[in-house]
């Protein structure tokens, strides 16, 4: 089997060794993970086969899977990958500031959040309970692989700060599997999901998933919403009492970056959608209203919009006011 490491989304090929000496004094090479320490374990996975060297033991880059004399798991170094239908990874998982991790399955659909409401469901996950209306949390499925050893890290001097798991697994070929990690991650992703494909392990995050087809999606993609035009955000607001043009609408979409950014800090995901379909809405009217103070249509500010700006991105973002004004009346027929 072939044998990666994964540190938070970054794959790495093989697994670095560590000498450990035994009581007796022997000294033999070991896959580690965890910290020692209080509040902390050390996991050590011995591994044999592996070449003497003068030096540190170096990586192991492909591994059949055996038993100690015990009983545990040992790992049996070999110089050719051998079977492509499983992979042994050892899991360098970190955890956020006073937080935690998770290693599971892939996302298999949601349930709501509120104690005593049993609403769940399948698929990509609603914005809140359709039964009840309160938030929604995502499912996963159990942790696909076999578990070989658990260590576990932690900050603080007695590891009460925070904490986490580091494994080492078998995972199978074309499932996909999660890290997680929660605490302050100042702006890190809060999870990589990851695919061993026979010849590679494969991490994106699930952003990247929804973007690309680096790895499959647990559920089909989401249609695209439909096409929507400023002209028509605009029909709907001058059926609302601020009307147009609304010259209020700069200062109003100030306040709303404002409450998205409070949104978005807190966590209020669908609180901070609708936050953004405020700045959308207050952005057309913003233009709609300087469009009109100077005579112009929405279409015209767009079309003076693009032939500024198609000047200032060429090569060297050059800044030539005579040209801007030219191109800016070339457009109008002026």
């Amino acid at each position: 089997m072939q044998v990666f490491t994964v540190i938070d989304g970054r794959v790495e090929c093989g697994a670095l060794l560590h000498s450990h000496t035994l009581s007796n004094g022997m000294v033999i090479p070991v896959i580690a993970v965890g910290e020692e320490g209080r509040g902390r374990k050390q996991a050590m996975i011995p591994v044999a086969n592996v070449p003497r060297s003068d030096d540190a033991p170096g990586r192991l880059l492909y591994a059949d899977l055996g038993s100690t004399k015990s009983g545990g798991p040992k790992l049996i170094a070999r110089q050719e990958p051998g079977g492509d239908t499983e992979a042994i990874v050892v899991f360098r998982t970190g955890i956020g500031y006073r937080g935690g991790n998770s290693h599971t399955g892939d996302r298999a659909g949601w349930a709501c959040r509120r104690w005593g409401c049993k609403a769940e469901g399948d698929g990509q996950y609603p914005a809140t309970c359709p039964d009840c209306g309160h938030d929604v949390t995502i499912r996963f499925a159990p942790f696909p692989g076999r578990i070989l050893a658990t260590g576990i890290i932690a900050q603080g001097n007695a590891g009460r700060m925070g904490s986490g798991e580091q494994i080492v697994a078998v995972v199978p070929r074309g499932v996909v599997f999660r890290t997680g990690y929660s605490g302050r991650l100042y702006g890190r992703p809060a999870a990589h999901y990851y695919l061993f494909d026979g010849e590679q392990l494969l991490a994106a995050t699930w952003e990247e998933r929804m973007a690309t087809d680096i790895l499959p999606l647990p559920y089909a993609r989401p249609e695209p919403v439909n096409d929507v035009t400023i002209a028509d955000i605009l029909a709907l607001a001058a059926k609302l009492p601020a009307g147009l043009p609304d010259t209020g609408a700069i200062d109003k979409l100030q306040h709303e970056r404002g409450e998205l950014q409070a949104a978005l800090t807190t966590g209020d995901m669908p609180g901070a959608f609708t936050e953004v379909a405020d700045v959308a809405y207050y952005a057309a009217k913003a233009i709609h209203e300087a469009a009109n103070a100077a005579g112009l249509t929405v279409e015209q500010a767009l079309a003076v919009c693009a032939a500024k700006y198609g000047l200032r991105a060429q090569p060297g973002n050059p800044k030539d006011d005579a040209a801007e004004r030219a191109a800016v009346l070339a457009v109008l027929g002026e």
